[in-house]
């Protein structure tokens, strides 16, 4: 099977990534890497602070419940049944029939369980309703995680440069480029497996429904040569990322 859109795609990012990093540099590369890494460290500590925070302030997360209600489909046995044992059962062994790591349907499981004692209050009776308030709290954590690290990383790589540039008139000028232009590329890299994980778990989710473009979104990406190496290095950074909350 040959390369697809998908895979020309991530060839794409990869080089512009490279052609980043050369600009960069090895040392504003690798300041930049670490920078990256203690950003994300920051932003997994507080991101659910800073969500909190996002959602008392503009009421994020019911928005969010809102659209996914209306918008996002389920199968019609799980999105009718009932919040009780019974229900939960059922969602497991719907999760069970499908291909999420198994990490994720342990949490979407284990918040199923602890939303059953709050669920009254938060005006949740069955289990699509539960499912979608767990995605749409997983969105929104998602996006408080994304925006925090975003932020905290660019105030790094602004300091990566002004390193970089100081050696630019120095004998260590090409070797620093070409050191950037590898790490460039790993870095971009890095990026593509943690989308490229979050997306194809978002289109195996939703896609149990008959949803056309979902289903041929999802056929192309299945497809692709790529992509099994990238959801692999996710499950690897993901499992790490875990193990640190």
């Amino acid at each position: 099977m040959g390369f697809n859109f998908i895979d020309f795609a991530i060839i794409i990012l990869m080089l512009l990534g490279a052609l980043n990093g050369f600009r960069q540099g090895f040392i504003g590369s690798i300041v930049g890497f670490l920078g990256s890494i203690v950003a994300l460290l920051l932003s997994v500590k507080f991101y659910k602070t800073f969500a909190g925070l996002l959602d008392g302030k503009f009421g994020i997360l019911s928005g969010i419940y809102g659209f996914l209600a209306e918008h996002m489909p389920l199968p019609l046995e799980v999105s009718t049944a009932p919040l009780n044992t019974t229900g939960i059962n059922l969602l497991i062994l719907k999760l069970n029939s499908m291909n999420l790591p198994e990490f994720f349907k342990g949490q979407v499981t284990n918040q199923a369980h602890e939303l059953l004692q709050s669920a009254s209050q938060l005006g949740l009776s069955t289990i699509g309703e539960v499912l979608t308030y767990i995605v749409a709290t997983t969105l929104l954590n998602g996006f408080a995680l994304i925006f925090l690290w975003f932020i905290l990383t660019n105030l790094l790589h602004l300091v990566a440069r002004i390193l970089s540039k100081s050696l630019d008139n120095t004998f260590l000028g090409g070797i620093n480029r070409f050191g950037g232009l590898v790490v460039g590329a790993g870095l971009n890299a890095l990026g593509l497996m943690v989308f490229i994980g979050i997306f194809t778990l978002f289109l195996e989710v939703v896609g149990q429904a008959d949803a056309s473009m979902l289903v041929a979104i999802g056929k192309t990406v299945n497809q692709s040569v790529l992509v099994p190496y990238f959801k692999l290095g996710y499950g690897i950074i993901l499992s790490k990322v875990i193990s640190l909350i």
